[in-house]
């Protein structure tokens, strides 16, 4: 009798401790992954209705929803009002064009959407703002960003918008680390699935790229989903199990990537896909006239390893190029931290202000804005 409430007494002592250890790991170190914890929380929060299903040769892929309203919420990181317009973009809906007004269409990832940052404070609105106070006249800049893009999204999305828009400038945004590293966020990784997904689906020739590919990820065991979605405690187990195994962080591996036979010719296929689908993006802005040029944005893991070699692959394509390396990585200053949230990889609000300020300065270097002269001034005869 006495040795069965000892069991019972350490079976609930058992329990309350992981209990508190939970409440602890749910206040200190929180997942992303949990969809409702012990607090009754749920730490990821978008309001239903704000994406599309849309379908492009027979690929599924997601849009903004035209006219949508909502809300977005990570823990504490950020709470933020979404509204779409009626063209399917994070900016305010497009009125008469204004005599003289200059058009800029920005395309792009989550990074361009400005995920987690206010509308204004995004890099796109920054930059608006930055470009009317230069230019002394009606300037739109229009955020064509949409989560999980990659240059093939990016492209018909364009092929969509750019009758409505009639952009004068067309700024197509390459989110990457020069390493195919399985990465939602990153657009190379995106477009070797696109490709794959292409041959899977016979809509298209196959390309070499489409031999891109790397085994899918299993889905969690059942009997550990429910930990997965509702435990926080789970979520910081596992990431410590993950770093005593040894397994390697994204850094390591975007570092490390190149080293194993054959990844050299498998990047330079994913590479050559992304410029020919720049070439066809050039086309479809050129046909309205408009000019075009390409962003490159790099990776927290590019920056943290001093990595150039994207901005390299990227120059290939004969594009004006606008590299906001050197830029973040002054503002990096050693601690990722500074340009990201907390919970969420994405780049803060600081981040967007510094992109913003180097593309303006691009944009006059390159000479892609109207009032900027085309020719360099002529020396002064007095000096």
């Amino acid at each position: 009798m006495a040795r069965a409430k000892v069991a019972a007494l350490a079976t609930v002592s058992a329990l309350v401790a992981v209990l508190l250890a939970e409440i602890l790991a749910a206040l200190v170190a929180p997942s992303t992954r949990v969809t409702r914890d012990i607090l009754g929380r749920r730490p990821i929060e978008v309001t239903p209705g704000l994406y599309r299903e849309m379908v492009h040769d027979g690929q599924a892929y997601t849009d903004l929803q035209p006219g949508a309203r909502g809300r977005h919420r990570l823990l504490n990181d950020y709470d933020v009002a979404l509204r779409f317009s009626q063209l399917g973009t994070r900016s305010p809906d497009l009125g008469p064009r204004e005599p003289g007004e200059f058009r800029v269409l920005i395309l792009g990832d989550s990074q361009t959407f400005g995920h987690g940052v206010a509308e204004e404070s995004t890099f796109v609105n920054r930059l608006q703002d930055l470009l009317r106070a230069d230019a002394g006249a009606p300037v739109r800049v229009i955020n064509g960003g949409v989560a999980g893009y990659g240059t093939y999204e990016a492209l018909w999305k364009l092929e969509r918008l750019a009758p409505v828009v009639q952009p004068d400038l067309v700024l197509a945004v390459v989110f990457a680390d020069n390493a195919l590293v399985p990465d939602e966020g990153n657009d190379l990784w995106n477009n070797v699935e696109r490709a794959a997904r292409r041959e899977a689906t016979g809509a298209t020739p196959a390309l070499p790229s489409t031999r891109l590919r790397t085994p899918v990820r299993p889905p969690a065991r059942a009997r550990l989903r429910f930990l997965a979605d509702h435990s926080h405690l789970y979520g910081l187990l596992s990431l410590l199990r993950r770093k005593l195994r040894g397994v390697p962080s994204h850094v390591e591996q975007v570092r490390s990537y190149g080293q194993a036979p054959g990844e050299g010719q498998r990047l330079a296929e994913a590479w050559e896909e992304v410029r020919r689908v720049l070439n066809e993006m050039a086309t479809v802005a050129r046909t309205g006239d408009a000019r075009f040029a390409v962003v490159y944005l790099p990776g927290l893991a590019s920056l943290l390893i001093q990595d150039r070699g994207a901005m390299a692959e990227l120059e290939r394509a004969g594009y004006p190029l606008l590299p906001l390396f050197v830029a973040l990585e002054d503002a990096l200053q050693g601690d990722p931290m500074r340009l990201r949230f907390r919970n969420d990889s994405h780049y803060n609000a600081f981040a967007h202000g510094v992109i913003a300020a180097e593309l303006r300065a691009g944009l006059v270097r390159e000479k892609l804005l109207p009032w900027v002269s085309a020719e360099p001034p002529s020396p002064d005869p007095l000096r």
